[in-house]
């Protein structure tokens, strides 16, 4: 298969939710030594984003009725299940890893793919980190990536997808597993204000930017109220009138595993 055939197989695989078969073509690509462009990297987003969502929306499914008395071997069959769906998620996320560095070792020093790639890495330890016993080493792992990221990203549009993408998932981090609500507010509110002064919705990239402003701008809302109105996001609180409830988990929003789900 040549690069155009690789793309269309990844594309019908991305529409008919099939993000094995997505994340296999990827990797073809990748290993034939076809270039990734931004497009593309938002793919390998997606098929990690699709393969995380489906196993979370199994085991979500398996834990509910848990306070419910099971027979023995019912219960049994279950842990053992829950058990596979977590190993499955670890060899994804080790999977992942593997292949973010392999691409990076080839981007060299473009700011978008090494930002967008150690997103990847920062994301995927976040998932690791929600399911394991002791989370403390993914935790960092993902705050050292993120803090890469936003280093490359730096030098990227205020509106650049990629950009706004990483500042909502480590401010998700800061504020869930790092528990540091006012800095996650702040980095939200800094990326909206700059983001806004340049965005344009005649720009290309309108309807994958439109998506994470909105959740950067509902998490603001979210994280504001929380705050004691001494607080100097305590100006922003009325934002929280129209967020109601928390961004939903978006682990894709044309790829992004963006997990913006608060508490």
């Amino acid at each position: 298969m040549d690069r155009d055939d690789l793309l269309f197989s990844i594309h019908l695989a991305h529409v008919a939710g099939r993000y094995d078969d997505m994340l296999l073509f990827l990797k073809r690509l990748i290993h034939m030594g076809f270039e990734f462009h931004d497009p593309e990297r938002e793919l390998l987003h997606a098929a990690f984003a699709g393969l995380v969502e489906s196993r979370r929306a199994a085991a979500e499914r398996l834990g509910k009725g848990t306070a419910k008395k099971l027979p023995p071997v019912v219960g049994k069959a279950r842990t053992r299940l829950l058990q596979q769906i977590t190993d499955e998620l670890h060899d994804l996320c080790q999977d992942g890893y593997y292949v973010a560095d392999r691409m990076l070792a080839r981007v060299g020093a473009v700011p978008a793919a090494r930002a967008c790639l150690l997103r990847l890495k920062g994301d995927l330890a976040r998932v690791r980190a929600s399911v394991v016993a002791e989370p403390t080493k993914h935790i960092a792992n993902a705050r050292t990536w993120y803090e890469q990221a936003t280093q490359e990203a730096a030098h990227l549009s205020p509106a650049h997808p990629t950009r706004l993408a990483l500042a909502l998932n480590y401010a998700v981090l800061l504020a869930g597993p790092l528990g540091d609500v006012p800095t996650a507010a702040t980095l939200a509110r800094t990326t909206l204000s700059a983001a806004l002064l340049v965005y344009d919705r005649s720009l290309p990239d309108h309807p994958r930017i439109a998506p994470l402003l909105t959740l950067l701008r509902t998490n603001l809302g979210i994280w504001a109220a929380s705050l004691p109105p001494s607080s100097p996001l305590s100006t922003t609180r009325a934002a929280a009138a129209v967020c109601a409830t928390p961004a939903a988990p978006v682990l894709e929003s044309v790829s992004q595993i963006s997990i913006a789900h608060t508490a």
